[in-house]
């Protein structure tokens, strides 16, 4: 809603919220190990200032998931920015005047105009998130390697280590086919649940 209005710097903000897209997702995930890695990792060169041992998040469950959420988060944010964005633009000003006129709060018009005119745009989002996060590889390759044990795996860091390092191409391809399923169904179910809440107009 901000990156919608009218201010100083809003092409610039954008750049900056959009950049991190057209990083290699190895490469974004290698630039954060670097940042949270036991040894050397900026991160504890800042905690090493208050305590004498480092703190090894990569390597611990249960925050290792959340590194690897947020590190993914912010690479594709500029994705959804410009999903969101369309949709905001798409939205007639009419509405909104019409609104204010009936003496409408911010919030009101907020709740009751743009929220269910920017169905479509959030049907979007959910579903390339859906899918993206259910096949994601790329940055907990980089990160954890799946690791400790299968704590931070996804069915694609699984079906990787299965083919590569077990050679058991059977059971690699069956989980792709299983990961096929899974993502095509999580998927349709998201877009008929999330297309049958949109507003026609």
């Amino acid at each position: 809603m901000l990156l919608n209005r009218s201010f100083r710097g809003k092409g610039l903000v954008r750049t900056v919220i959009y950049l991190p897209v057209i990083i290699s997702p190895i490469i974004m995930g290698y630039i954060w190990y670097f940042f949270f890695q036991l040894n050397g990792g900026a991160l504890n060169d800042i905690i090493l200032l208050f305590q004498n041992t480092p703190v090894n998040l990569l390597a611990d469950p249960e925050h290792n998931v959340w590194i690897i959420t947020l590190v993914n988060t912010y690479q594709f944010l500029g994705v959804a920015m410009i999903i969101y964005l369309a949709g905001l633009q798409g939205i007639s000003k009419e509405y909104y005047e019409a609104a204010e006129i009936d003496g409408a709060s911010p919030f009101s018009r907020f709740w009751n105009i743009t929220l269910p005119l920017l169905a479509p745009s959030i049907t979007i989002n959910v579903v390339l998130n859906l899918i993206g996060g259910l096949k994601l590889f790329d940055v907990i390759t980089a990160l954890t390697n799946g690791g400790p044990g299968y704590a931070s795996a996804s069915l694609s860091t699984m079906m990787y280590q299965l083919y590569f390092a077990r050679q058991d191409a059977g059971l690699a391809a069956t989980l792709g086919n299983l990961m096929f399923v899974i993502i095509s169904a999580v998927s349709i179910s998201a877009l008929y649940y999330f297309r049958r809440k949109e507003i026609t107009l």
